[in-house]
């Protein structure tokens, strides 16, 4: 049991309690003297906020011990070492304390630990070489019963290899179990880091990109699905990091489960630690719908320079149901072959189903082909005002030039300029005449 304040700077106050024996001045009355010290004494203890910590239960300290082939025995031999020490401590505290072990050949600290032996992902390393921390931590947490106030203790290089550790800690965490870490140096070999892909389409080629961390010479990866190995990398060596690319055919679309794995020759003397698995998706073929009249059988052709993300289909305008492609293409196709009907659908499609839309061609794709005012115009970002004729009427100017002998020197030359300007600004098909008077 502990009394402790959590605003200790208020008991300063109780300095000042004398002087309520002297304030307000009067005749003395200890009774009412004695009663305000007490009363302003308990407030002053009042701010100081006193606070009485008392051990309502036993503690309870879990302790996860890695001691797989992730670290070298050095790091297994301090790790167990620290494990025993904290256990020897809480024990002294009388806290009760669990140990889960992680891999290892033996329990490290009490022949009664709880003992978790990862299945193996090297078949070089006899102990198992895989850190599947989430079920280490999911079983220290379970040692903790519910409701009791407890501890948990990570001693760890940190490198998990199973995806699901990220849900053992968000349970730890509702139930506010703190988590203490003692990290590990960790065994300097190489591992997987990251498994990423393009996206990719049904009928092109799976490239999946392996990210490897760590340096070593001979070293080689493989991909396989469902224990078939689907693509395999040649030797190489890595120093810090290195992007390896590898490629895989896919049967079908939807979702390939891959794993990745990462191995060197047995003389080399790498030791390796790393398997990783991924989901990638491979996307339907882009379905389009080839409409077009000048040019037959374009869907062979259009297919090979598409590539064969694409699967081009060729149907009649009429029937075809246009909802059941991601594209259509009008190619040079006047109006009268496309009816009004198929148009309303066609424009609904991309309207109310995002069917992407390619109107492309000659003089038949847009107002000569009859697509003024028809209803597929509203789809197309160009406005279709089709033949117009244009109507410029020609003009008859008579030109009068006085050519008598008041006109003489600069009044003649002004009048021929002014005749010049006004023909220069006639049309071809203009008329013009000239009529001189008083002259020759």
């Amino acid at each position: 049991m502990e009394l402790s304040f959590l605003q200790p700077a208020w008991a300063l106050a109780l300095l000042a309690l004398p002087v309520l024996w002297f304030v307000p001045s009067g005749p003395l009355n200890r009774t009412q003297a004695a009663l305000r010290t007490v009363v302003f004494a308990l407030a002053i203890l009042a701010l100081t906020q006193p606070v009485l910590m008392t051990s309502a239960a036993r503690q309870h300290v879990a302790i996860a011990l890695d001691q797989s082939a992730s670290l070298t025995p050095a790091a297994r031999q301090d790790a167990a070492a620290a494990a025993t020490e904290i256990a020897a401590q809480a024990q002294s505290d009388d806290a009760s304390v669990r140990v889960v072990q992680l891999g290892g050949a033996q329990p490290a600290v009490d022949e009664r630990d709880r003992w978790l032996q990862p299945a193996p992902t090297d078949t070089s390393a006899d102990d198992g070489a895989g850190s599947p921390l989430g079920d280490a931590l999911a079983l220290a947490a379970q040692s903790i019963p519910r409701g009791m106030g407890g501890r948990l203790v990570l001693i760890s290089d940190g490198r998990a290899t199973d995806p699901h550790w990220g849900k053992a800690l968000g349970a730890i965490a509702a139930r506010d179990l703190p988590i203490h870490t003692l990290p590990v140096a960790a065994q300097e070999d190489v591992f997987l880091a990251n498994l990423r892909a393009r996206p990719t389409r049904f009928g092109e080629t799976l490239r999946v990109v392996v990210d490897v961390v760590g340096s070593g010479d001979g070293l080689a990866v493989a991909l396989a699905a469902g224990g078939q190995t689907l693509a395999q990398s040649g030797l190489f060596a890595s120093a810090g990091r290195r992007a390896v690319e590898l490629e895989i055919e896919v049967d079908a679309p939807g979702f390939v489960d891959v794993e990745a794995t990462l191995s060197a020759p047995a003389e080399s003397g790498e030791t390796i630690n790393s398997r990783l698995q991924s989901v990638f998706v491979v996307d339907e073929p882009v379905r389009v719908l080839y409409l077009g009249e000048r040019q037959q059988g374009a869907a062979e052709p259009l297919t090979a320079l598409l590539g064969a993300g694409f699967k081009v289909t060729e149907a009649a305008p009429a029937d075809a149901d246009f909802r059941a492609f991601d594209l259509v293409v009008v190619d040079d196709l006047p109006a009268r072959a496309l009816p009004e009907a198929a148009q309303q659908r066609l424009l609904a499609a991309v309207r109310d189903h995002g069917v992407g839309l390619l109107h492309s061609g000659g003089a038949a794709a847009f107002s000569d082909g009859g697509y003024r005012g028809a209803p597929l115009a509203e789809a197309l970002p160009v406005e279709l005002s089709g033949e117009e004729d244009k109507i410029d009427p020609s003009v008859g100017l008579a030109i009068i030039i006085d050519t008598s002998g008041s006109m003489g020197g600069s009044r003649i030359e002004l009048a021929k300029q002014i005749a010049r300007i006004a023909v220069r600004r006639m049309q071809p098909h203009d008329r013009i005449g000239i009529v001189e008077f008083y002259g020759a």
